[in-house]
């Protein structure tokens, strides 16, 4: 039986688990997680991408840029076993820091960002489950913290953003109680996870430490689906309405580095210019409103300039053919007031030279 399930499931990975054409967080490489950690005792939005960069019969590989003070940048890679994904009750999730490798033997075993498929089909089906996880502090080892779980009333409806458009998706909602008593390690967390019986995406984890009631949310912002036909949908934006909103040019949080998950979109650029080139676009920079008036302007700028010496110096647009200009927090397009809102605010925008600049 444990080898047919195995079998079964190694399947389910190849035909990348989609029972439905609208699965809104699909099973393929590719595929970008925005997950944000927002701590509610400070107003910073950490950004953690994860990136699908694999899906075989021997499992799902996550890739991750953790970049550290001094600018350096590793990629970490994490990987799932279809048996992991099957049945394990433990979920591991977050980033690594540099010089740290993130597949610590703490957390074989585990679900990666999501929660196993027997995980998810108990929490359905009982009022009490055990569920583990891990408690990192700062860049300290993993340690397993667990507990007794239970659903919270029916499937919600939570709003993520799928390359940049707002969707209601289905969420099962479950509460708990998570220690490791000799260590003084007490949690209160409520857990969101995507209701699909094959991948159930983590959507979001509140945690409040019992003692000192700090408070933080690790949460699914967006998610960068790649699709064959983005470069003729941005080549169409740009030529009917001169202009492209772009999500797909990621950056390091409060920085204008770009991330690896950035390069597929800048590629797609780069061949719309090529393929036009009598174009002329700005790059403009947006942000949120975290950090204030002189910083956002400063780091939106940054932002458009990093753009185009991407596309200059590594895909050999010509400069002429780019200008750059940054607003700051001017023109949000969504509320500042929440995660998934401001994850909407930051953004690139590429503006052809047919319409008017304001």
């Amino acid at each position: 039986m444990a080898v047919a399930r195995a079998v079964a499931v190694a399947a389910c990975i190849v035909a990348l688990c989609a029972r439905a054409a609208d699965d809104p967080i699909p099973l393929r490489p590719r595929v970008v997680l925005d997950y944000v950690h927002h701590n509610f005792d400070s107003p910073q939005d950490r950004q953690v991408y994860v990136e699908i960069e694999s899906v075989t019969p021997d499992g799902i590989t996550f890739g991750q840029d953790v970049h550290s003070e001094g600018g350096k940048v590793e990629r970490y890679r994490q990987v799932m076993t279809p048996a992991e994904m099957a049945r394990s009750k433990t979920l591991a999730f977050g980033w690594g820091c540099a010089g740290q490798a993130v597949e610590a033997e703490a957390t074989r075993g585990s679900s990666r960002f999501m929660a196993s498929q027997r995980l998810l089909r108990l929490l359905k089906e009982q009022d009490d489950v055990e569920i583990a996880s891990f408690y990192i502090d700062g860049c300290s080892p993993p340690r397993p913290i667990g507990g007794p779980v239970g659903s919270v009333g029916p499937v919600e409806r939570l709003r993520v953003l799928v390359n940049g458009d707002s969707r209601e998706i289905p969420a099962v909602h479950a509460r708990g109680r998570m220690t490791r008593a000799f260590e003084g390690i007490d949690w209160e967390f409520d857990w969101w996870f995507l209701d699909h019986p094959d991948h159930p995406w983590l959507l979001g984890v509140m945690g409040t430490d019992v003692a000192s009631k700090r408070t933080y949310r690790f949460q699914l912002a967006m998610v960068l689906v790649p699709d064959d036909a983005a470069m003729g949908a941005l080549e169409a934006a740009l030529q009917g309405n001169c202009e492209a909103t772009v999500y797909g040019i990621t950056f390091a949080t409060g920085s204008a580095e770009l991330t690896s998950a950035a390069r597929a979109t800048l590629d797609d650029v780069a061949a719309v210019l090529r393929k036009h080139p009598d174009w002329k676009l700005t790059v403009q920079g947006h942000t949120d409103n975290i950090g204030g008036e002189k910083s956002n302007q400063d780091l939106s700028e940054r932002r458009a300039r990093a753009v185009k010496d991407a596309l200059v110096q590594s895909r050999g647009i010509p400069a002429t053919a780019l200008d750059t200009r940054g607003f700051g927090l001017t023109r949000p397009v969504d509320t500042n007031d929440t995660i998934e809102g401001r994850a909407r605010n930051r953004r690139v925008q590429l503006i052809r030279s047919c319409r008017r600049q304001g």
